[in-house]
């Protein structure tokens, strides 16, 4: 039988405390109350905490398994894998543009002479670009650079989705391939 990769262990134990946060204990579990979330879990399974300032971060840990969470009020606890989107609008791909000209921010702060789209590669793109994933037109002044972008494969491995419910943003990531 395969391994179970580290990432499709955090996806099982995702699994499992959804399917076993919703009942009511039996002696074979316990609550953890953490005064910011209580969830059911197996008795082998115990809190650890890590000391922070500005969030409440720990681990829920079983005998072969391990689930991180990081909750904070004041938004700061998003050190979660990027959406393709996010990453996009990040610009942390502009750092390989050999084609940018140099002090120009097409991305970050914008002004009347400069501006980025990015967009799916066309047939004739994706021929000049076997292995981008998106393409950025980059325009500055009356000139506009065509630059390649590639997904990381960590954020293509994963599926991800992000709700906002009242003033909380909710990002739940999961591996493609558990």
């Amino acid at each position: 039988m395969p391994r179970l990769t580290e990432i499709g262990k955090y996806f099982i134990i995702v699994y499992l405390l959804f399917l076993f946060g919703c009942r009511q204990p039996t002696n074979d579990f316990k609550i953890i109350n953490t005064e910011k979330f209580k969830i059911s879990v197996p008795k082998t399974w115990n809190l650890i905490e890590e000391p922070r300032e500005d969030s409440f971060v720990g681990f829920i840990e079983a005998p072969d398994l391990k689930f991180r969470f990081d909750f904070s009020e004041n938004g700061y606890a998003n050190h979660l894998l990027n959406s393709e989107q996010e990453y996009l609008k990040s610009g942390e791909w502009e750092l390989g543009c050999i084609f940018c000209k140099p002090g120009v921010s097409y991305n970050h702060t914008p002004d009347l002479d400069s501006k980025i789209e990015t967009h799916i590669p066309t047939t004739a793109q994706k021929k000049m670009y076997p292995k981008a994933d998106y393409i950025a037109d980059m325009t500055y002044d009356d000139s506009t650079a065509y630059v390649p972008i590639k997904i990381p494969a960590e954020i293509k491995a994963h599926s991800i989705e992000q709700k906002s419910k009242g003033a909380f943003i909710i990002k739940t990531i999961w591996p493609k391939i558990p």
